[in-house]
């Protein structure tokens, strides 16, 4: 999966990796340190066996998905902290990592008790996910004067990639992505996906998330996510996950002011279902419905062509016996038909008689 995510960004060698390329791991790791006192070290990771470390690196070997390389690595460097930090953790003990698996599998599998994964990529655009794109297009890019970018997505399971990553095109002017990990935790995945839009666009999200939450943007922030999530207390978690992950210390008391004041508009909606703010929303979240897909003319391109070329030929050959007068639609009918119907059609046949044997009168 990992060297097919590789050949999509035009690159065949492995690249190297740092806990801090898997934010969750990193934040938990750094609580851990704080707690015992020591000073967090970014170490760089290597997807070999054996497991352990050594040479200034955590060995992970060949983890199952991102949810069980994020155990590993905080497994692995708490059970050689002596090593890597000069003390024991005081989180190095079976119910830490009980607690860990637990919350992890969670995160990942949500309640599907068959653990079961599907190694394919599902290619889609960002427009694709309603709630970052509302976020982005209604609230970011206006606010911080940049231009929405409908930036690819390649969805599927890789275990050497954090849960979403973004991509930057390649030397060889490659189209950039965002990798989308499939885990169940919708919260999480809104979240890192948010963190990567941002970065699609150029822009420092912790700077942007900062900003935003320290303003009257904030408002109208947790307003879509209400609307999103339907549920108070999964907005205060997305709140708290994404300033956890970039860092962000709020100045003065902005959180438990919002954690007690969510937008006005938003909650007139429980109320008044038929408000304006509320039906706006739910228009622009059905406004990338509506809209033409990109991808979709991509992958018909190929069929477009090949139906102008065989039109083409038929006007070659009639420009070259002296009787061109236009493609009859009779002809452009015949030719659509090859790439519409499952069946060899008689061309012996008048169209009237072809469409009489589909009728269901």
């Amino acid at each position: 999966m990992h060297l097919n995510l590789l050949k999509i960004m035009g690159k065949e060698k492995i690249m190297i990796k740092k806990i801090s390329d898997f934010r969750l791991a990193e934040y938990l790791l750094k609580i851990a340190c704080s707690r015992s006192n020591v000073e967090y070290s970014d170490l760089a990771l290597k997807f070999e066996d054996p497991e352990g470390f050594r040479d200034g690196h955590i060995y992970l070997g060949e983890p199952k998905n991102v949810g069980h390389t994020i155990f590993k690595i905080i497994r692995i460097f708490c059970e050689n902290s002596q090593e890597i930090v000069g003390k024991r953790l005081n989180t190095s003990n079976s119910n830490a990592y009980i607690a860990l698996s637990n919350y992890l599998r969670a995160l990942t599998y949500g309640n599907n008790d068959l653990c079961q994964t599907d190694d394919e990529m599902v290619f889609q655009r960002l427009y694709q996910k309603p709630l970052i794109w509302i976020i982005m297009k209604n609230l970011i890019c206006p606010s911080f004067n940049v231009k929405l970018n409908n930036v690819k997505l390649v969805a599927g399971n890789s275990a050497q990639v954090d849960i979403t990553e973004y991509f930057d095109k390649m030397e060889d002017n490659s189209e950039s992505f965002i990798f989308v990990n499939n885990i169940e935790d919708t919260v999480i995945r809104n979240v890192f996906l948010l963190i990567s839009a941002i970065k699609a666009h150029e822009l420092e999200p912790g700077d942007v998330i900062k900003d935003i939450l320290e303003s009257s943007l904030r408002s109208y922030l947790e307003g879509i996510l209400l609307i999103a999530f339907s549920e108070k207390n999964k907005v205060h978690e997305f709140i708290d996950i994404i300033t956890a992950l970039l860092g962000i210390r709020l100045v003065g008391d902005q959180k438990k002011i919002a954690s007690t004041s969510l937008i006005k508009d938003a909650q007139q909606t429980a109320d008044h279902p038929t408000s304006w703010w509320f039906m706006g929303l739910i228009e622009q979240m059905l406004d990338s419905a509506r809209g033409s897909d990109w991808s979709t003319h991509i992958s018909l391109e190929k069929y477009v062509k090949e139906f102008w070329d065989e039109v083409e030929e038929i006007k070659r050959k009639k420009e070259k016996n002296n009787n061109f007068d236009g493609v009859p639609f009779n002809e452009l009918l015949r030719l659509k038909s090859k790439q519409t119907c499952d069946y060899d059609t008689d061309h012996n046949k008048t169209l009237q008689a072809l469409l009489s044997s589909d009728r269901v009168w």
